[in-house]
């Protein structure tokens, strides 16, 4: 069962300057007898006042001094890779730095059923 469906945690941020990670709470509003669940925008690093990228609640922050671990962290992001899940796990990730080409190689030959499914689409359209 999908833990986050039933408690509000706070959205992971990090700053990959700083290499520090903050949690900041949704904000939650009723309006006219419906839950409205505001999701924080890309707030700024209170240190170095640069925007930090949302990491998903499954991500766990490197000690701040593991450099390598961090610059793993920062090309998977830019790459479209974060930590977003329903609370049943965000899927298998690789462990070092090295590791990174041949998973991005790798995820991005594996199509999902909906990618392959757009590509028909978009090719009968042109």
């Amino acid at each position: 069962m999908c833990r986050y469906a039933f408690k509000q945690y706070k959205q992971h941020f990090a700053c990959f300057e700083c290499r520090k990670t903050f949690k900041i709470p949704f904000e939650v509003t009723r309006s006219e007898g419906q839950i409205v669940v505001n999701h924080p925008t890309s707030p700024v690093c209170p240190e170095c006042k640069r925007p930090m990228h949302s990491m998903g609640l499954d991500f766990h922050a490197p000690k701040q001094n593991n450099i390598k671990q961090w610059r793993k962290i920062k090309v998977l992001f830019a790459a479209g890779w974060a930590f977003h899940s329903c609370g049943c796990g965000s899927g298998q990730r690789p462990r070092l730095l090295s590791e990174v080409p041949a998973f991005l190689a790798q995820c991005s030959s594996a199509k999902t059923e909906g990618q392959r499914l757009l590509e028909r689409f978009s090719s009968k359209v042109q």
